[in-house]
């Protein structure tokens, strides 16, 4: 992988990410997901509610682009695995269809900042493959994301991130996941910049005490 210019986080990245997520929870639909989510103290139920939730929050807050904490939605909790699996697909198309609709300048809230559109597209497509690779670990399952998503994320959201190194494997070292060769591996202190890029100040971000809202 060599480095280029920048390109925007898109619907369309979104769409692609919510296409590959569902496609691997559907070989493991018939799985126990009360087992923990790879590394994570969640079960493998509560990480795909979790992604739903985070979704929800997006989409809301893009919507209603409050500077402040907002009440957001949830998954219902007696929606069943396939339902769950079918409203990632749901929810990341209201979050898809906001962001076209959302105005120029539009900023909303998140723990970390105000993101614009983009922004909340990066997230999004963020929590969805970070923690899918989380949910098919916890069952021994490899999960592969779309490389063209992973550097459009990465220079988004992790612009601190090497641009020389393979796509995916950077996003998980990003999201505290992985090890990068020739790199330090993060751990917790691991955040993104989910403000608009040009408002970046050139450093990593570090750890926060509310993070991934």
């Amino acid at each position: 992988m060599t480095a280029g210019a920048r390109q925007p986080v898109t619907v369309e990245d979104l769409r692609a990410t919510t296409a590959a997520v569902q496609a691997a929870l559907r070989t493991v639909e018939d799985q126990d997901w009360s087992l923990n989510a790879g590394g994570l103290t969640w079960s493998c139920e509560d990480t795909v509610r979790h992604m739903v939730s985070a979704l929800g929050s997006y989409f809301c807050n893009l919507a209603v682009g409050s500077p402040s904490r907002i009440t957001t939605v949830g998954p219902r909790p007696e929606l069943t695995k396939a339902e769950l699996i079918s409203v990632i697909g749901t929810a990341g198309e209201v979050l898809v269809h906001v962001a076209i609709a959302a105005p120029p300048g539009r900023r909303g809230f998140h723990a970390l900042g105000h993101p614009d559109a983009e922004g909340y597209l990066a997230m999004g497509c963020t929590e969805l493959l970070a923690h899918t690779w989380d949910v098919m670990r916890g069952f021994g399952q490899d999960f592969d994301a779309p490389d063209g998503v992973c550097d459009d994320v990465l220079r988004r959201i992790f612009p601190w991130a090497p641009a020389d190194t393979p796509r995916w494997q950077t996003l998980l070292w990003a999201t505290g996941r992985a090890e990068l060769p020739g790199h330090g591996r993060l751990g917790d202190d691991w955040d993104w910049h989910c403000d608009p890029l040009e408002e970046w100040d050139g450093t990593r971000a570090g750890q926060s005490a509310e993070r991934h809202w």
